[in-house]
């Protein structure tokens, strides 16, 4: 086996082979166990979202240069846009005409928030323009992206600094 992934296990001479079954299946159960690493990265800069959701985000917030789906609810979007807007950070929503910014205007801050309420027929290309610059980028759409048109998008958000959080894709 040279050249491949597969190392000879060490296993102590003079054992039993029940003892040595045993420490073999100890290192395949290893190679087998499912790493899981968080969402957030310890290093990694997070766009700061309400203290109620906070602690429910891994990281406590939004992690930047990356996309998240969040199901159709209107009032945590709006919740999300009133608190980054009223820290001073700034937001886009791409794609989401009949939203109500009212809420946001009584405990957010309008001139911080971008909104394209028709982005037209490359709505994902006007994602990754806005997430080059915001803090968070809003995206709703429908249906399933292709792999083609994800990837250029998935370059810019992870060049860019934004959070994107999608919404109905």
């Amino acid at each position: 086996m040279n050249q491949t992934s597969v190392r000879m296990a060490e296993v102590a001479a003079g054992q039993s082979r029940a003892d040595q079954i045993a420490a073999l299946r100890a290192q395949m159960h290893k190679l087998e166990a499912p790493r899981i690493t968080p969402a957030v990265q310890p290093d990694e800069e997070v766009v700061e979202v309400p203290s109620s959701l906070a602690r429910l985000l891994p990281g406590g917030g939004l992690a930047r240069r990356s996309a998240v789906y969040c199901g159709e609810c209107p009032a945590l979007i709006i919740e999300l846009v009133c608190h980054i807007s009223a820290q001073g950070g700034h937001v886009g929503v791409v794609g989401w005409p009949e939203l109500s910014l009212a809420q946001v205007a009584e405990s957010g801050d309008l001139r911080r928030v971008i909104v394209v309420p028709d982005p037209g027929a490359e709505p994902w290309s006007v994602t990754g323009v806005l997430a080059e610059g915001l803090d968070v980028v809003i995206h709703r759409g429908v249906g399933e992206v292709t792999p083609s048109k994800a990837r250029p998008v998935l370059a810019r958000i992870r060049g860019g600094q934004a959070a994107v959080v999608t919404v109905g894709v």
